[in-house]
């Protein structure tokens, strides 16, 4: 493969150069893995994926994929003494550059114990999103399943190279009516700028170099989820509405001086686009994703759920106009001309409206069997250190009937002690709204 970075892809790469946006897929299986089946595994998916097999070069001032000389995925390896070992490590590697000139973009960590393991897939976002980091998984389990019965993967052919993701928007969203899509999103947002939309100010103001990405995490038991999903059924809205409701409710409760007064909030959702392309992208490894904010008027005493159909509503509604690939275009008005990586930072910062980030991946449609291994535990973290404006924001999953939250705070904009209190004040909402004492 070589070819130039598109649109999304070139923005994330330039952002990461100011401060790290890695993603961190964490992978808790049971059974016994070996080390030569796990690198074998590895190898055959760069094989199979032709971004796994990739490093940047600068071709004058552009920068491409380029397959020719990238060398084998990294593999580190550790014991895991505890179940909460992976926490230090997701921190870590959230934060840690790549060298993207010689390495491939993607690299594990193996937290290993005799018949139970985790691991940690670390993505630079220029190759991937989350989804993709979940088929990731899916596919390395299911080689090393093979490996494992038969000695060999037979049933993994390599899949075709992709262009990026704003060659595949229809037809029908370019052109005129993509033109004008920019342009009323870029009023809706100029409008938005008039109202003040507030963000928690930060507790020490620093340059962007210097945010670290920490995450907390929390898990929810199977009734409590399944609880939840039916709580959001009876009240006409979506699992992600309420999860932006409760992360706006606890930002406003952390704002707001007086019980009546009404802040004005935006939440910015990230929104899978595979479906959306033309053609439409499957179970492949790539960036096909983008992002709406949505905005709204809360206060200490505005109802949770009215907040969760408000979010579910005009996520429909933007939708439905394209206003996801209208983000798409504004990322390309960004790069009209040269610009440096905290330029772009700053500008991104002054167009990202939002005191909040959910990314929500849902169910995950996954197998939890793959021979003698058996994966019990799927979820992420994501970096946004170049985005110190944005606050706390959360990495939502359902597997196993299970939902895990990873919530994630830039450090020292936002103390751990500031982060705790707002990730307490998301969980009370959440028990209250669904009737758990």
């Amino acid at each position: 493969m070589q070819r130039e970075l598109g649109i999304s892809e070139r923005v994330v790469w330039l952002l990461s150069e100011a401060g790290s946006n890695n993603f961190v897929i964490i992978a808790k299986i049971s059974g016994f893995l070996s080390e030569p089946i796990l690198r074998q595994a590895l190898i055959l998916m760069q094989k199979k994926h032709p971004l796994l097999d990739v490093h940047i070069e600068l071709v004058g001032e552009t920068p491409q994929f380029v397959s020719a000389g990238t060398p084998e995925i990294p593999l580190r390896i550790l014991e895991l003494n505890s179940a909460d070992d992976w926490i230090q490590q997701a921190n870590i590697e959230m934060n840690l550059p790549f060298c993207w000139q010689q390495e491939p973009l993607v690299r594990l960590v193996w937290l290993k114990a005799q018949q139970e393991q985790i691991i940690l897939v670390t993505f630079h976002h220029a190759i991937g999103d989350a989804k993709a980091g979940t088929y990731f998984v899916r596919d390395l389990l299911s080689i090393a399943s093979e490996l494992i019965i038969d000695g060999t993967a037979k049933s993994h052919l390599p899949l075709p190279e992709r262009p990026p993701s704003d060659e595949l928007i229809p037809a029908n969203f370019q052109g005129i009516k993509g033109a004008f899509n920019v342009i009323e999103g870029g009023l809706r947002q100029g409008l938005m700028l008039t109202k003040q939309p507030k963000k928690i100010p930060p507790e020490k103001d620093v340059p962007v170099a210097e945010v670290r990405t920490y995450i907390i995490h929390k898990t929810l038991p199977p009734e409590i989820t399944q609880l939840m999903k039916k709580s959001c059924q009876g009240e006409n809205t979506s699992v992600h509405g309420l999860i932006c409701a409760l992360m706006l409710k606890a930002v406003a409760n952390r704002i707001s001086a007086t019980e009546k007064e009404l802040i004005a909030l935006g939440c910015f959702s990230t929104i899978n686009i595979r479906n959306l392309l033309t053609p439409q992208i499957g179970d492949e490894i790539g960036l096909y994703v983008s992002g709406i904010s949505t905005f709204h008027q809360v206060g200490n005493n505005t109802p949770v759920w009215d907040i969760a159909r408000e979010v579910k509503n005009n996520l429909a509604r933007l939708l439905e106009k394209g206003e996801a690939f209208a983000t798409l275009m504004l990322q390309k008005n960004l790069l009209r001309k040269k610009i440096t990586p905290l330029q772009l930072a700053q500008q991104a910062n002054q167009f990202f409206l939002s005191a909040t980030c959910v990314t929500n991946l849902g169910q995950l449609d996954i197998p939890q069997k793959y021979g003698t291994l058996e994966l019990e535990a799927l979820h992420f973290c994501v970096a946004g250190n170049a985005f110190p404006g944005g606050g706390i924001g959360v990495a939502a999953t359902t597997f196993n009937g299970q939902a895990t939250f990873n919530f994630m705070f830039g450090v020292p904009l936002m103390s751990p002690n500031t982060a705790e209190a707002i990730v307490n004040d998301v969980l009370e909402t959440l028990n209250q709204a669904i009737g758990v004492s």
